[in-house]
């Protein structure tokens, strides 16, 4: 993903190692990943709650994120359960499709606030 050099280490780390299980044709473990790569966000973010779900909605009720972006991460989150804890094989077309929406996420959380950064300071 461009710019993920922007992104918080923790949050690259397990996004790059996700990301490596998807082209390397692992689907479990690439859905399991899926899932880490939003707990690693809620985690980073400070989210509120007891389980991810919970989380997800938290970054919903302080603006982070929108209410269809919920919903979506929610979906996301069972694909990730159902790899976990039922040792799911998901498919490449939905695993790349969670992806996307994973890598809309980390853009529109982390990357485009930075870019904003750059482009404020450039203007002062």
């Amino acid at each position: 993903m461009k710019d993920s050099f922007l992104l918080p280490y923790e949050v690259y780390q397990i996004y790059v190692e996700s990301y490596k299980a998807l082209c390397n044709e692992l689907p479990i473990v690439a859905g399991m990943g899926i899932r880490a790569v939003i707990e690693a966000v809620c985690k980073e973010k400070s989210a509120k709650g007891r389980n991810l779900a919970e989380k997800i909605d938290s970054l919903m009720m302080t603006d982070m994120i929108t209410k269809e972006e919920t919903k979506i991460l929610h979906d996301i989150r069972y694909l990730g359960n159902e790899a976990a804890h039922e040792v799911k094989v998901h498919t490449e077309e939905e695993l790349k499709a969670a992806f996307d929406v994973l890598e809309h996420l980390l853009r529109g959380v982390y990357i485009l606030p930075k870019c904003a950064e750059t482009l404020i300071k450039d203007k002062k």
